[in-house]
């Protein structure tokens, strides 16, 4: 249950946050902006009882234009992330190198759900607009020490099942795994949000650049190219049963989670802090797969990450979210003790990838005929 104390003061849906730049004092200010004519808590009551009343809130805000339909079911269990969680992360991030005043940052105060998207699990999401070329990282609710809890949880438990069974490699030390979890606090676990929405904000820069319009198979075919695909089925034990679907989203998650893990290793003396959520099975054991990744990452985000003049250029309109499934790391993690899996084993060939990629581009193709019907 949410205390009172959680709400923000009069009842704001939002606050967008707004990055100046004191030249004399050389010092970063952020600015917490109340949207305008936003809807309040009761507005959001009116929607779900009466649906005439959405014409007068959607034309308050185009936020709430672009994300909330009549159908829109709200979620209020979570609670509101306070100005002190917000600010703190947002200085961490982009001291570590996320170009955060680049796109909209905004903080949420429900999550959503409806026929279109589904953020009713998520903690933060990654938006393009359809009216404009603007890029959206949404911020929303969350109780972040439960969330630190479960993942320090998981991660530790982790590493003490591979210490005891010998699995762990030589290079890093479960007091060194425990060293970097014990830095979560607060402000550095929404830090880590943000570096991880910004990555999906330059891959999707990326992705402008392949075709137009963009397609799946395109994407696919951009990670079997730099080598990404096969190094990710090495790295996640049971990605070779993913849906194709699936396997697309797990490279896309991927590849974030190795950039927001290079900005804290390039700042934080090598400390990577939040291991990868769904590579941290084989990056303990085998942490030159981490290396690796990193490498590539780089090389594939290369043109987004040091053109600063780059942004969005096509009307693609993606929604990417970051969700701590537990359920997920589980499974990786139960899979990865499978004696008969090791770090690094690739249980796809590459004709299995180009596979993928082909029913991939055979789903665009049947979607496409089925419109023009």
């Amino acid at each position: 249950m949410r205390e009172n104390s959680d709400e923000p003061e009069g009842k704001v849906l939002l606050h967008r946050i707004i990055e100046n730049f004191e030249t004399e004092a050389e010092e970063m200010y952020i600015e917490f902006v109340d949207e305008n004519e936003a809807p309040s808590y009761e507005d959001l009551e009116l929607i779900e009882m009466d649906r005439k009343t959405v014409k007068k809130v959607r034309s308050s805000a185009s936020l709430f234009a672009e994300l909330f339909d009549p159908d829109t079911n709200y979620f209020y269990e979570f609670p509101f992330r306070k100005r002190i969680e917000v600010e703190g992360g947002y200085r961490v991030a982009r001291r570590r190198g996320a170009r955060l005043d680049e796109v909209n940052v905004y903080n949420l105060v429900v999550r959503f759900k409806n026929s279109r998207i589904d953020h009713s699990e998520a903690r933060a999401f990654m938006y393009r607009p359809v009216k404009n070329n603007q890029e959206w990282i949404v911020l929303l609710p969350d109780n972040t020490m439960d969330t630190i809890d479960s993942e320090i949880g998981i991660f530790g438990r982790s590493a003490q099942l591979f210490a005891e069974s010998g699995k762990l490699s030589s290079e890093i030390t479960l007091d060194h795994i425990n060293e970097n979890l014990k830095l979560l606090n607060l402000h550095e676990r929404c830090a880590q949000t943000l570096m991880h929405e910004y990555g999906h904000v330059l891959h999707w820069r990326i992705f402008d650049r392949l075709g137009t319009p963009y397609e799946d198979y395109l994407a696919y075919n951009w990670f079997i190219e730099n080598n990404y695909a096969e190094l990710i089925d090495g790295r996640v034990p049971n990605y070779f049963r993913l849906s194709d679907e699936k396997k697309l989203w797990m490279l896309k998650e991927c590849l974030v989670e190795d950039y927001r893990i290079s900005l804290n290793l390039d700042s934080e003396n090598g400390m990577f802090i939040l291991p990868g959520k769904y590579t941290f099975s084989a990056d303990f054991r085998a942490p030159e797969l981490l290396k690796d990744g990193v490498k590539i990452m780089r090389r594939m985000l290369q043109p987004a990450m040091e053109n600063e003049s780059m942004r969005r250029k096509t009307g693609s309109v993606p929604s990417e979210s970051e969700m701590t499934d537990i359920a997920l790391m589980r499974s990786i993690l139960e899979a990865s003790m499978d004696e008969n899996w090791v770090p690094g084993q690739q249980r796809m060939t590459i004709e299995d990838h180009h596979a993928v990629s082909d029913r991939l581009l055979m789903k665009t193709i049947k979607n496409q005929v089925a419109i023009t019907r």
